[in-house]
């Protein structure tokens, strides 16, 4: 029976079943984004928006270690460079080599230890790296390579992973919405872990009677760590696609009414009035350095204290006919003198000017508020 009859009949067995669950779930499908239709998406917060940076930055990092050209990456084996079979003589193995680019130190170490075929097998297994620095591994003990190869080409990638998922899911950094997914990507990133060390661990190509040595052998450890770098990308993208989707309430993620609960709502309403608060701090501290500038001119100052006299004027008479201002009233010169009497009692004392100045200023602007009161601008 060829492929194709197998393909045959294996679609009239499965084809009742799948395709009416198929049609199901396509009618499901669209049923739900009709009903979400009316939803307008929200826009991001800024929580949601320092998940997706970050998360942007992680997928960017592991896709540039993907790369060939990234100097860190690691090279195609001596096999696959120079075409050559498991069994080929070490002597000529390096000799394709040295025709195609100069021998390196790490080729001349290679080529002491390619004199064993254990050694060419955690080579194409491992990487040179793994068959060269491990301090404590030996042909004798071909488990000591697996444990060394495991803690810094495996473990240190996906615990940094997992690092980056804490973080882009921690609510004070992310916020709440971010945070709802925090189990369910760690445990995701967890169980990739966790398949990669059991794929390491269980599958080797190279075992005795199982290699080939008539085909170019292929190196296990490059295509590792490209699928490595490539699924971290993947899986932050994933991660980042549905962060957006959730906070901006599109697709399935959306709803009809609001659930929020009441911590979320007290931590948006803190976050506006903190925005607010700190906009208004800004607007007075640029309208305090605008007074002192006026303040130091004299020209300017003139032209404040005209501006101020005719508004004043145009408020009901704060300056009569007689020219005569507010501040020749008795009581506002008494609330001037009391403030500065307190500022002189201050300076005997040792207290802080600016704690004095800013209570003798809240009473006179409450004089100044009772005297004026009722009083309205006039166009």
């Amino acid at each position: 029976m060829t492929l194709f009859d197998t393909i045959k009949s294996l679609t009239i067995f499965f084809a009742p079943i799948l395709i009416p669950r198929a049609i199901s779930l396509i009618r499901a499908v669209r049923q739900s984004v009709a009903q979400r239709r009316h939803i307008s998406p929200k826009p991001l917060t800024p929580q949601s928006s320092r998940a997706l940076n970050i998360l942007f930055f992680s997928a960017a990092l592991f896709f540039t270690l993907s790369l060939p050209i990234h100097p860190h990456a690691p090279a195609s084996s001596i096999f696959s460079l120079t075409s050559s079979r498991f069994s080929t003589p070490t002597e000529l193995l390096f000799t394709r080599v040295s025709r195609i680019r100069p021998l390196t130190h790490l080729d001349t170490l290679l080529r002491a230890q390619f004199t064993s075929p254990a050694a060419r097998r955690t080579y194409l297994r491992f990487g040179p790296e793994t068959l060269l620095s491990c301090p404590f591994c030996g042909p004798e003990n071909p488990k000591s390579y697996l444990i060394y190869y495991i803690s810094s080409n495996v473990l240190l990638p996906h615990l940094f992973h997992l690092l980056i998922l804490g973080i882009v899911t921690s609510a004070p950094i992310a916020g709440p919405i971010a945070a709802r997914w925090r189990t369910k990507f760690f445990w995701t990133g967890f169980f990739f872990l966790l398949a990669e060390l059991s794929f390491v661990a269980a599958y080797n190509p190279y075992e005795m009677g199982v290699l080939n040595t008539s085909l170019i052998p292929g190196s296990l450890y490059t295509r590792l760590y490209m699928a490595r770098t490539l699924g971290l990308t993947t899986f932050d993208a994933l991660c980042a696609g549905i962060i957006y989707l959730s906070a901006t309430d599109r697709f399935f993620f959306g709803t009809k009414t609001s659930c929020a609960s009441v911590e979320e709502q007290i931590d948006e309403f803190a976050e506006t009035v903190g925005s607010s608060i700190a906009s208004a701090m800004g607007k007075l501290h640029a309208l305090g350095l605008a007074k002192n500038a006026i303040m130091r001119d004299a020209v300017l100052r003139e032209r404040e204290r005209a501006v101020w006299t005719e508004i004043i004027g145009r408020s009901g008479g704060m300056v009569g006919d007689d020219g005569k201002s507010v501040l020749d009233d008795e009581k506002v010169a008494q609330a001037v003198a009391q403030a500065l009497a307190k500022r002189a009692q201050s300076e005997k004392s040792e207290i802080n000017e600016a704690d004095v100045m800013k209570k003798g200023m809240e009473e006179a602007a409450k004089f100044v508020d009772g005297v004026t009161a009722g009083l309205e601008l006039e166009g």
